[in-house]
């Protein structure tokens, strides 16, 4: 018997929130004090498939080593949101000015999952040192970076046809790049495009 999309939804939501606190503590015992938060695209999300785990953290952690970095991925809802910044803000805790911030979106997990974290990080006053879209979508309105105060690197990666994404308003870097990858396959293809464009605390997968 499959489950109901709701249950489903509730399930991630919930099973992200109660992994936090096992993630801090094997963090903490690695001392890997960057922790990359990340909001897979509409279907991907829902099926827990973790495609921008498996086609980008993963790259990001064979180059600056595994030991050094945490990741999780949270439901692109307002809920998820919050609930990634309450796990953000234990980290925050534990670490203290040791403590980096990173999120990665994919589509519906760019354009809400994203955008939703970046109002709790306002909210929060919690300081992202970067943050990658690929092709932000789900909302009506224009994407735009929210500054140097919140933000302190976004790099933008889209494409036009299909399922196209959005531009990001004052983005650091942004590429176009239709015609190169599918909608669903931009993470894969893009994924070192996005590494060569991180600051501070993930330079080192340039």
């Amino acid at each position: 018997m499959k489950m109901p999309i709701a249950l489903t939804l509730l399930f991630l939501t919930v099973n992200s929130y109660s992994q936090c606190p096992e993630l801090l503590k094997e963090a903490k015992e690695k001392g890997a004090s960057s922790l990359i938060i990340t909001f897979d695209g509409l279907g991907t999300a829902e099926f827990g498939l973790g495609v921008l785990q498996k086609r980008v953290i993963s790259k990001i952690k064979d180059r600056c080593g595994a030991k050094n970095i945490s990741s999780m991925e949270f439901y692109y809802s307002k809920e998820g949101a919050k609930d990634a910044m309450v796990c953000a803000k234990s980290f925050s805790k534990a670490f203290g000015g040791r403590f980096t911030l990173h999120v990665l979106g994919h589509s519906f997990g760019a354009g809400k999952g994203v955008f939703n974290f970046i109002e709790e990080a306002q909210k929060a006053d919690q300081y992202i040192e970067n943050v990658v879209t690929y092709d932000p979508r789900g909302y009506s309105y224009k994407y735009e970076n929210p500054g140097k105060g919140t933000v302190g690197n976004f790099v933008n990666i889209y494409q036009k046809v299909p399922l196209s994404g959005r531009k990001v308003k004052n983005a650091d870097s942004e590429f176009d790049v239709t015609g190169k990858s599918s909608h669903v396959s931009l993470p894969k293809k893009f994924a070192n495009l996005a590494m060569e464009n991180l600051e501070g605390a993930l330079s080192c997968a340039n």
